[in-house]
């Protein structure tokens, strides 16, 4: 699910300048991380629950109200990620960097999609953080959203080894490229805050 902004801000976006990437910040849908909150009774049924209870169909904003941070937005927007679940490019960006590898044989195909956001990363021009927007993550039982965190620690040694294996040793690229750019919701405002006070705990 994404907030209402996305294609219209990113599709401003690159028109900015060439080659341009638009990269989206993700969230979880429920109380914490899905691997968290699978073991503590978050369902579907839940999940659908907590999203009509929301009314997020009268304002998509409302999604920030009833997720939690993941991995890619646990520091902010102006944080360091290793992927997106919604970049928005060119064609010529995409063809030109050859699109996703399929070498990746993993199920839910593994580290590809760090893989693909490295790539493209490293190829645009400009790299625009959608601010304000977001992507969220349904329950659905996905190759790692689906496991328990010990599973999914398991999953990701052998998601790293393949990667390894195939001359892709991935790490967060450097932010020179980025810049944030966008609006800011009141919904998204308040989650900003609670955003920097938790990165600010973590790193007492």
């Amino acid at each position: 699910m994404v907030t209402p902004g996305v294609l219209s801000w990113g599709l401003r976006l690159l028109d900015l300048t060439p080659r341009a990437l638009v990269e989206v910040r993700s969230w979880h849908l429920g109380p914490k991380l899905q691997a968290e909150s699978i073991l503590e009774g978050y369902d579907h049924e839940v999940e659908k629950e907590m999203l009509l209870q929301s009314r997020w169909l009268e304002n998509g904003y409302r999604l920030f109200d009833i997720s939690a941070s993941n991995t890619l937005s646990m520091d902010g927007f102006g944080g360091k990620a290793m992927e997106s679940n919604c970049l928005i490019m060119p064609k010529e960006l995409f063809d030109g960097i050859g699109g996703y590898n399929e070498a990746y044989s993993e199920p839910g195909g593994g580290l590809v999609n760090h893989d693909f956001y490295a790539r493209a990363v490293a190829a645009a021009d400009q790299v625009f953080t959608l601010l304000g927007e977001g992507t969220f993550h349904q329950i659905h039982g996905g190759a790692a959203t689906g496991l328990t965190l010990a599973q999914l620690d398991k999953a990701l040694e052998r998601w790293w080894a393949e990667s390894r294996r195939l001359g892709n040793d991935l790490k967060p690229p450097s932010r020179e490229k980025f810049i944030l750019a966008g609006h800011l919701p009141p919904e998204c405002r308040r989650w900003l805050g609670q955003t920097a006070e938790e990165s600010s705990l973590r790193r007492k």
